[in-house]
């Protein structure tokens, strides 16, 4: 569009102080559906490329809401709130799919999880693009211009880089771009903070062409558009953006360039994938209709979550004080990741690890490549990046950031602690039960909080999960009056957690574990300790309880040529949960039988402390020590080992 109207100016305070105006709630709270169905309404012109960029936290408390629990989804009002918003839902209600024609791409803004897969469940259902992000100061500007972006595709705009960063300190910072020949126009969108005195200055090829733009100026932003009329010369070149102002103040510089001849996409596979499975990326480039198999650098960097916020919010606590003010109706979840949001130890950890990966051509112009580290569910952002050399066009870069969503999967039920409990009586000969769990798949990652309309818990046929309680630490609970032969099936996500007898449940799920142990011994010679030569051990322990288990364990203690002992114990093992993600403590003790050579064997005890976590699916590995006192006569025998140790779960 002349003039740089391609992208108009964006502040995310404008944005909602207006969609406040036209959605309103007697609470104030979040009509997410109802702001969905008021642009909706408004896009009536089916002759044009329709598209809404929705920014939410994906939460919803008030009518009518997208309902994503049928096929298609729809907006409609739900009968869990009686709290209206000032639009209402149409009729029928409006289904959200490619038949509404109507493209909406959503970005999640502090989303947790359970929200992050109803947005992009959104984006996918109407062909839209999906984004996430828990920094919006840093992205919102970004994610804005990419959007409009996508938006105007028909149009050929191309972003070929966007860069932000700090002024230095002499209070000014310089970004290059190449641009390539035979475009008609060239836009650069610089933003910085709101009330800051910034200055750009743009060199084109070493020479300033600042005056030479058409300029649409804003209070904290500049479009500056340059094309064949104002510049008399070929845009192609080094183009330079100087920006210059307070030291330390940050600045957002996009790059735009109009270009019909260029024609490339990206893609991942599937819109959405679960733990494990490997990210199937690709990229398509065309020149005047032509594949580009030579000559070119396709790279894509991938931002990985390092823990899944459903994890975090599962191990962390709530602050007691916590300074954010929440709406009313926010679920535990929200609440919980905007409080500790707070912390800067915790964002942190909401920061994702980058990762790059060159895609290699497989013909036609593909370049594909597979990313396979994706085994902590969230929201991966890849970074595309297309560098090239062409006889006509020269060097050209090109540039597109997007989100797909990895949801948690593969539930492990022995570590997801399914326990029923009897609390007591109730009338027709019933009992009261309490059935808790807290479900993790077999990585060790957690589902989270704000997951309870994804779950499902039927006995005899009769589905309670309305009543279904969520703790805020990734445990839910449910307490209904049941006969003791119930049959029970839980479900989550559409994974089954348990299909069986409610009886089985009561007292802890069971578990039957393996494992064997390699360590060195110490034995108490004189006043000093003497390190053996090795220990090996075995054992076969039952988990009776998710935090219980009775080992047999066996042994072999080598000190010296001459020197060992031989024998076993039976032990009763406590877990303290303490880290669940990492390492978790257990500490052991019971009685046994030892023999050592040259002398009768005795009865002993043993104890012992350690930590042990899952490293894989059924496979655990453990660190730790056990003192051993053997009543041997006429002198009883002491000695330590250390050891580690491989567990499998049968």
């Amino acid at each position: 569009a002349p003039g740089g109207d391609l992208l108009p100016p964006f502040d995310a305070g404008n944005i909602i102080t207006d969609v406040r105006s036209q959605t309103t709630t007697g609470a104030n709270l979040t009509a997410m559906g109802g702001g969905l169905q008021r642009a909706i309404n408004n896009l009536t012109d089916a002759t044009q490329t329709r598209s809404i960029i929705l920014f939410t936290d994906g939460m919803q408390n008030v009518n009518p809401m997208v309902n994503s629990a049928v096929t298609p989804m729809v907006i409609d009002n739900s009968s869990g709130t009686s709290t209206m918003s000032n639009v209402p839902p149409t009729s029928p209600p409006t289904q959200l799919n490619t038949a509404l024609d109507i493209k909406v791409n959503t970005i999640g803004v502090g989303a947790t999880p359970a929200f992050t897969t109803l947005l992009n469940d959104v984006a996918v259902a109407t062909d839209g693009v999906f984004k996430q992000t828990n920094a919006p100061d840093d992205d919102l500007r970004r994610f804005y211009v990419e959007e409009l972006v996508d938006v105007l595709r028909d149009y050929s705009p191309q972003l070929i880089g966007y860069r932000s960063g700090q002024l230095g300190v002499s209070g000014s910072a310089t970004e290059a771009f190449a641009v390539n020949n035979n475009v008609p126009q060239v836009i650069f969108k610089v933003s910085w903070q709101r009330g800051l005195d910034t200055k750009v200055q743009i060199r084109h090829n070493g020479a300033d062409v600042t005056n030479l733009a058409d300029v649409i100026a804003g209070e904290f932003y500049r479009i500056m558009t340059f094309d064949l009329g104002s510049l008399q010369a070929n845009l192609g070149g080094n183009w330079e953006v100087a920006v210059s102002g307070r030291r330390g103040a940050d600045y957002q510089i996009a790059a735009i360039v109009e270009e019909p001849g260029i024609d490339y996409s990206f893609s991942l596979g599937r819109n959405v994938y679960r733990v494990g499975q490997p990210l199937e990326m690709a990229a398509n480039i065309m020149i005047e209709g032509r594949p580009v198999v030579s000559n070119v650098s396709v790279t894509a960097t991938v931002l990985r979550p390092t823990t899944g916020i459903g994890t975090l919010l599962s191990t962390n606590k709530m602050p007691p004080n916590p300074t954010v003010t929440m709406e009313a109706g926010a679920s535990i979840g929200q609440q919980k990741l905007a409080a500790l949001s707070q912390q800067d130890a915790f964002f942190a950890q909401l920061q994702g690890t980058p990762q790059q990966l060159t895609l290699n051509h497989t013909g036609g112009g593909t370049y594909a490549a597979d990313f396979t580290n994706t085994f902590v569910p969230g929201a991966y952002t890849i970074v595309f990046h297309i560098e090239g050399t062409h006889p006509l066009y020269g060097e050209f870069h090109r540039t597109e950031q997007l989100t797909v969503d990895v949801e948690f999967g593969n539930l492990d039920r022995d570590a997801s602690g399914l326990l029923a409990r009897a609390i007591g009586a109730s009338d027709g000969g019933n009992k009261q039960y309490l059935i808790s769990f807290r479900p993790v798949d077999g990585r060790g990652n957690f589902l989270g909080p704000d997951y309870g309309h994804k779950i499902t818990v039927i006995a005899n046929g009769r589905d309670l999960s309305r009543n279904l309680r969520d703790v805020g630490d990734g445990s839910y609970e449910l307490q209904a009056a049941l006969p003791a032969d119930s049959q029970l099936e839980i479900a989550v996500i559409d994974e089954k957690l348990y299909e069986g007898p409610l009886a089985d449940l009561v007292g802890g799920g069971g578990g039957l574990y393996g494992s064997l142990h390699l360590g060195y011994p110490f034995r108490k010679v004189g006043s000093g300790n003497v390190m053996g030569r090795f220990l090996i051990e075995a054992d076969l322990e039952y988990r009776f309880a998710p935090d219980w288990g009775l080992q047999l364990i066996g042994g072999y203690y080598l000190f010296d040529k001459d020197d060992d002992v031989t024998g076993a114990s039976l032990q009763l093992k406590r877990y303290f949960h303490l880290t669940p993600t990492t390492w978790t403590v257990y500490a052991e003790f019971g009685p046994g039988y030892y023999k050592p050579r040259h002398i009768d064997g005795a009865f002993a005890l043993n104890g012992g402390v350690g930590i042990v976590r899952n490293i894989a699916p059924r496979l655990d590995l453990s660190l730790g020590g056990n003192y051993f006192r053997l009543f041997t006569s006429p002198t009883e025998i002491e000695f330590w080992g250390v050891k580690a140790g491989l567990h499998f779960r049968f």
